[in-house]
Parts: structure tokens; sequence; C-alpha cells
């Protein structure tokens, strides 16, 4: 049996935390965007999607966190 070390495929803590607070700081900026919606100005619900797909495809696809089950 081959052992793995500890840092196969994670992060530091440090790393971890600011990606997940530039993330969830993304997401809350789509909620945020939501506040200036109106029946006329559809613009906000549009920013909020783009966030909301930004916030979870960044951290999956880009920073290659999908698991692909490679191990």
């Amino acid at each position: 049996m081959s052992k793995h070390p500890v840092s196969d495929g994670e992060n530091n803590v440090v790393v971890s935390a600011v990606l997940f607070i530039l993330c969830f700081g993304i997401f809350a900026a789509g909620l945020y965007a939501l506040s200036f919606m109106t029946l006329s100005n559809p613009w906000p619900m549009a920013v909020c999607l783009a966030c909301a797909f930004v916030a979870f495809a960044l951290p999956q696809h880009v920073l290659g966190w999908l698991d692909r089950g490679e191990r």
C-alpha cells in the first residue's frame, strides 16, 4: 500500500478560508443585487444569476476542486 502525503489534493487552511470568503462574498453580492430589482428593471436578477454561477463554478471547475475520483 502506498501512503498519500498529508497535503495530497488539499489546500492550506488559510487559502481555503480566503477562497471561501471570496466565493461567499460573490454570492452575497448577488443576493444584495436582488434588493434593487423591480418589475421594470430585470438587470439585478441577471446580476444575481451571474454571481451565483460564478460563486459555485469557480471552486468546482476553475480551482479544480471537482472530485474526479482519480485517487
